[in-house]
Parts: C-alpha cells; sequence; structure tokens
C-alpha cells in the first residue's frame, strides 16, 4: 500500500522523489518557526495588555 503511494506519478515525478529527507527536514522547519514566531506573539501581546491594565488603573482618566 504504501509502496503504491510513494511511487505515484504526479506530473512525471513519483511521490518518493519529493519526500526526501532534506525536503521533509525543512518543512518541519518551517513549521517550528512558525510555532515560535505565534508563542512570541502571544507573549509579547500578554505583557502589553498588563501595561496598557496597568496604566488604566494607575491613571482614572485614562
Amino acid at each position: 500500500m504504501i509502496e503504491e503511494l510513494l511511487n505515484y506519478q504526479v506530473a512525471g515525478v513519483a511521490l518518493r522523489e519529493v519526500l526526501t529527507v532534506e525536503f521533509l527536514a525543512g518543512i518541519l522547519g518551517n513549521v517550528l518557526a512558525a510555532i515560535a514566531i505565534l508563542l512570541a506573539g502571544f507573549i509579547i501581546g500578554a505583557w502589553l495588555k498588563r501595561r496598557i491594565r496597568g496604566l488604566g488603573a494607575k491613571y482614572e482618566q485614562l
């Protein structure tokens, strides 16, 4: 079953030729980088939220 899938031809190229270790490692690196960017955004967003709420509590006219 898997052999048939890996030998499947798309535009004259077998999936076995496309799914190399280099290609899969590149995809994994991109996914990990995207997750790191999202986590950094959430952390910075939470920090800014606390800062803004702190300013609102400190200065009543805000």
